[in-house]
């Protein structure tokens, strides 16, 4: 069994998204929660996003929280990611990572 980081997006209008880098669906625990705090929900997945490489599990849920706010639609957050290729998916949450970071002084 793996532990991996999962986010729920709650927006003003009580609409639910459940971010899983991995596609799965979520718990049961999970769904009753959405489903008691939300008019609807929906699994917010993408190819290229699921096949991030373990390591990105904990950028990719920073970006969620931090950025799918600024978004008016789930497509257009999306829209971030490539339906093409793993390494631009990367690239994008490696400098978002990397703009939370300072580099230190040299």
């Amino acid at each position: 069994m793996y532990h991996h980081w999962v986010v729920i997006y709650l927006d003003d209008n009580k609409k639910a998204e459940y971010f899983d880098m991995y596609g799965a669906i979520p718990p049961l625990p999970i769904v009753q929660w959405m489903s008691g705090h939300s008019d609807s929900w929906r699994l917010a997945s993408l190819e290229p996003v699921t096949e991030l490489m373990y390591d990105f599990t904990i950028a990719f849920a920073i970006f969620v929280i931090n950025k799918r706010p600024e978004a008016k639609h789930l497509v257009t957050f999306m829209s971030n990611f490539s339906k093409r290729t793993l390494a631009s998916n990367e690239r994008t949450l490696e400098l978002y990572v990397r703009s939370l970071v300072p580099l230190s002084a040299k």
